[in-house]
């Protein structure tokens, strides 16, 4: 290393080096100095880099998808680095087709609007037929004391609804509502209604299958009761209903 200048103990004693002397040793410092910064100055410079990412300062990832821009229903292709290589839209098929805008398939021909309406539902909900009936016909019955009266409201060869409305007269007395039996094929719920027809007697409705048809079972429960008429009207609908 350089000598560094001496400058004495005290001002002008005339012990320090020589002002030549001095500017000797400061010449040498700045060499010195100068290699430093030359040596430090070529560690730093930056490198161009190659491969996925190019470029010294800013880098650039390399170009893997020729197919840029925005996809619906995406097929994509992925490389083992994670980056997406390729990307197309597909279109849906089977009940819903298109690839944005969507539209269901069609299941019904029968576009229009119906009136007493008997309909077809699929098992997905969807109605793929429908049709115009006839009012309902008001149907009667003369109920028999303390008796059971057996009405046939439908068969089983598919799954429906069957809603009555009804109306039970007993001389002054009269009871309306509707009730609603599920049948499955061969097999039908069992509900059971009571309805109060007065003098502490009731009517019990029940429905069972007997062969193929579906029936209304309605007992009077007090032998002295007499005159009860029940009107009703079926409102039957087709559909494939769920346990």
């Amino acid at each position: 290393m350089a000598d560094v200048v001496d400058v004495g103990l005290l001002p002008d004693d005339g012990n320090g080096d020589k002002l030549r002397t001095g500017g000797q040793k400061i010449n040498a410092k700045f060499v010195l100095v100068d290699a430093a910064v030359a040596l430090n100055t070529a560690k730093v410079t930056n490198t161009t880099h190659t491969g996925d990412a190019t470029g010294s300062g800013a880098l650039t990832l390399a170009t893997v998808n020729a197919s840029p821009g925005t996809f619906y229903n995406p097929a994509i292709t992925v490389n083992g680095k994670g980056l997406v290589t390729a990307a197309a839209t597909t279109a849906h098929t089977g009940d819903v087709t298109g690839s944005t805008a969507l539209t269901l398939a069609t299941v019904n021909s029968d576009v229009g609007t119906f009136t007493n309406a008997s309909i077809t539902v699929n098992a997905k909900g969807l109605v793929t037929a429908v049709s115009s009936g006839t009012g309902s016909t008001i149907q009667s019955a003369t109920l028999t004391a303390n008796a059971t009266t057996n009405i046939v409201i439908g068969d089983t060869d598919t799954d429906r609804a069957i809603f009555i409305k009804y109306g039970l007269v007993r001389g002054t007395i009269f009871q309306a509502g509707q009730i609603v039996v599920l049948s499955r094929g061969a097999t039908v719920d069992e509900p059971s209604w009571v309805i109060d027809i007065g003098d502490d007697a009731g009517l019990t409705m029940t429905a069972d299958i007997s062969g193929d048809d579906i029936r209304l079972n309605m007992t009077v429960d007090n032998s002295v009761v007499t005159n009860i008429t029940f009107d009703y009207t079926l409102t039957v609908i087709t559909a494939s209903i769920p346990l």
